[in-house]
């Protein structure tokens, strides 16, 4: 039950959100995120209305996804995430973190600071994992 009333608030925040980042959203995420979107890709298609870190009190692991992408998923039935980090500059960036939350945790405040912890996060070497 809690899992569609988060599926129906993002769906009613989608209708009223448009412009730039819902463009962004549309086409750098919808294929693989939004299950009324075109045939599977990669995969499931995860729902971004049940993503905690859309959810959280800080952007910093959004950000880091969208920056690093999930070259390897938790499960095989998940496709990996492509990085963004080289093809979205820092206000698309900007720009979609705040779409994202705005479309897909619509009960939660915006979160501030969006610039400032991307510029960190971008600064930051990323952590790449061991085999």
């Amino acid at each position: 039950a809690q899992a569609q009333q988060l599926e129906q608030r993002s769906a009613d925040a989608a209708r009223t959100l448009g412009g730039p980042a819902a463009r962004l959203y549309q086409n750098a995420c919808a294929v693989c995120h939004q299950s009324d979107q075109g045939i599977r890709q990669f995969g499931i298609k995860p729902s971004l209305a049940l993503n905690t870190n859309l959810h959280g009190d800080k952007p910093d692991n959004l950000i880091r996804v969208l920056l690093d992408g999930i070259p390897t998923p938790g499960t095989s039935d998940l496709g990996y995430m492509p990085a963004f980090g080289e093809s979205l500059d820092d206000r698309q960036l900007t720009q979609l973190v705040h779409y994202l939350r705005k479309r897909f945790a619509p009960d939660k405040p915006a979160w501030d600071n969006v610039d400032d912890t991307l510029a960190r996060l971008r600064a930051a070497p990323t952590h790449q994992p061991t085999h």
